[in-house]
Formats: C-alpha cells, structure tokens, sequence
C-alpha cells in the first residue's frame, strides 16, 4: 500500500497501477472480493492515466474475472468487452480465450434460466470475439443465433446490425486464435447447421 501512496504523492501512475494490482491480487486470493474490486478499480483509473493498453487490459480483465465471482455477470460481461478489445490490439490470445469461456459460462446460464434476452447478447458478443480471431465460421454461427432472436423479439436495429456484420467480407482464421477458442465447448448452440441458414440467407 505504501508504493500506492508514493505513486500518488508523484504523480507517478505506473508505480500506482502496479502497486494497485499487486494489492488487488492479494485480496482475490484470499477472497475478500470487495475490496480486491476496490484496488483493481484503483488500477483501472491508474492505468487510464498512463494510456498504456496493456494496463488497462489487465485491469478491465482482473475486474471482469473477480465480478464473476461475485455471480455480477452484467458487470463482468462488460468489463469483458472492454479487455476483448483491449487484448486484440495486444494479441493476448490465452487471456481472449479465458473471457470467451466466461461468456460461454453466461450464455449456459442464461439458457439454462431461459434468460433469451441475455443469451442473445451473449451471443452477439461472442460472434464479435470470434470475429476478432478472424474464425468466420464460428462466428457467423454465433450471429446467426442472436439474428434469429432479433427477428423473435421484433428487434429491427439489432437484426440490421447483425446483417451488417454476416455480411462483411470473411477472413483467413488466425492459427493463434482458432487453436485456443476452438477447444471451447459448443453443446448449446448448433452452429454448424445455422451456418448453412445464414449462407442461403445473406446470398
């Protein structure tokens, strides 16, 4: 605690950050989660000063893993989004896969709960992961999926937005990428099927 002070006595944001991380680590291992949010939070603001990616994708990526386990899927998801982003730009391959894997955890959870509205959104977010690991196939599975739901629920914007991205020009899949999000598992989404529906569809 005494580097953070330091850190903020001169202005100095990377000893901030790093110290602030280091504190937040010890209180996620021993599960005081709370207060690992409060220092991860600290990190975040610290990193956002530096403008470094690399700190702010630790940051947003250490504050989605502990919001899940506090069960705040909601706020883990959208810290998640922020690092999938974040960590592209990075090429941090093992830490993509390990937030796709969450958002795979979220959309289960939200079938099994028959929560359609979330499963969507999980959808949709994990065709834009797959999208950023240039996996077309998969991705245009996932897209598919959340079309269909925003044609069910009579989501126009949504379903345009969807067309928009099934529609961009595919790309070579990353060998990096595909061998680590491939392994996932696919049990609640029948994507190999749906990829023939969306060929005929957007022909």
């Amino acid at each position: 605690m005494e580097n953070a002070e330091i850190g903020a006595r001169e202005d100095d944001y990377d000893k901030m950050f790093a110290a602030n991380i280091g504190i937040a680590d010890l209180f996620e291992l021993v599960k005081d989660y709370k207060q690992a949010l409060f220092y991860f939070s600290r990190a975040l603001q610290a990193g956002e000063k530096t403008a470094t990616p690399t700190h702010i994708a630790k940051a947003r990526f250490a504050l989605g893993r502990v919001y899940w386990k506090l069960n705040d899927s909601a706020l883990a998801i959208q810290n998640y989004e922020h690092f999938i982003k974040l960590a592209q730009m990075a090429d941090d391959v093992a830490s993509t896969s390990e937030a796709a894997q969450h958002l795979l955890q979220a959309l289960e959870t939200a079938v099994l709960a028959e929560n359609w509205e979330m499963a969507g959104e999980m959808r949709y977010q994990l065709g834009l992961l797959y999208i950023d690991a240039r996996d077309t196939d998969t991705a245009l599975g996932y897209l598919t999926e959340f079309h269909q739901y925003c044609v069910a629920t009579n989501n126009k914007l949504a379903a345009a937005l969807c067309h928009r991205l099934a529609k961009a020009k595919p790309t070579k899949p990353c060998p990096r990428s595909s061998r680590c999000l491939t392994g996932l598992p696919m049990r609640w989404l029948t994507w190999r099927s749906t990829w023939r529906l969306l060929v005929a569809w957007v022909c």
